[in-house]
């Protein structure tokens, strides 16, 4: 979900600076991933002071995926203008200069609208824990071993507390093998879904993380303090954090 909520905010972001009064959600290729999706951002459509939003299939035109194209062809993500046909957003949208496009009072303002729904709605929480160490392994490895490898160096260097993990029987056997001193408390999420778990991480005034997408916008919505592997991640949340 958190790599859905980059592209949306761009969408979104675009759809203002040019003026535009509906956004079409593709729902064709987010199923097409190894780790199948679907769009997960139903909390957030349709809010008022934001242009509309329409779930809908790719037309041919879309199905080609243009800005993927000159992406490999220029080394950068792209949006496309089409005269007579609409602006096309397709991607990641995940470094720094992709949001410094757009004046702060709009990323701002658009951050605000989405914390205000997602509060009202109760997918966020007012903050009521310290900080929360996430570990996230699943897709993030290639092996077993790898995971494993990663989770026991991590523990070892993070300061005791609360952790949350996708791969909690992994994280159990590995803190069972550290010294006494390293309490932590791993967090149940197994049953969780990506809203449920958004909704948890907003518990906490401060998160860290090795790159999870869904722990920044859950920093970024939640006002909290946010620490990350990934520095590109940690540049766009000061840039999204009044």
């Amino acid at each position: 979900m958190g790599n859905q909520l980059f592209q949306h905010f761009i969408g979104h972001q675009e759809a203002r600076l040019r003026r535009v009064a509906e956004i079409q959600l593709l729902t064709d290729f987010v199923g097409q991933y190894k780790s199948a999706r679907e769009i997960e951002l139903a909390p957030l459509l349709q809010l008022d002071g934001s242009p509309r939003d329409r779930l809908c299939k790719a037309d041919r035109l879309a199905k080609l995926r243009l800005p993927k194209v000159l992406w490999r062809l220029r080394g950068c993500e792209s949006i496309l203008q089409l005269p007579g046909y609409g602006v096309l957003v397709d991607g990641y949208f995940q470094d720094p200069p992709a949001f410094l496009r757009y004046p702060q009072s709009e990323r701002l303002q658009l951050v605000k609208l989405w914390r205000d729904r997602l509060l009202q709605t109760g997918h966020l929480e007012r903050p009521d824990r310290g900080h929360v160490n996430h570990i996230r392994l699943g897709d993030f490895f290639k092996t077993l071993s790898e995971a494993r490898a990663y989770a026991r160096e991590r523990l070892m260097r993070l300061e005791p507390g609360d952790v949350i993990t996708d791969q909690e029987d992994l994280l159990h056997d590995e803190l069972a093998s550290l010294p006494p001193d390293r309490a932590m408390r791993v967090v149940p999420t197994g049953q969780l879904c990506a809203w449920d778990l958004m909704r948890l991480f907003s518990r906490y005034r401060s998160i860290s993380t090795n790159g999870s997408s869904l722990a920044f916008w859950a920093a970024v919505l939640g006002r909290a303090e946010f620490q990350s592997s990934n520095s590109k991640h940690v540049e766009i949340w000061r840039q999204l954090s009044p």
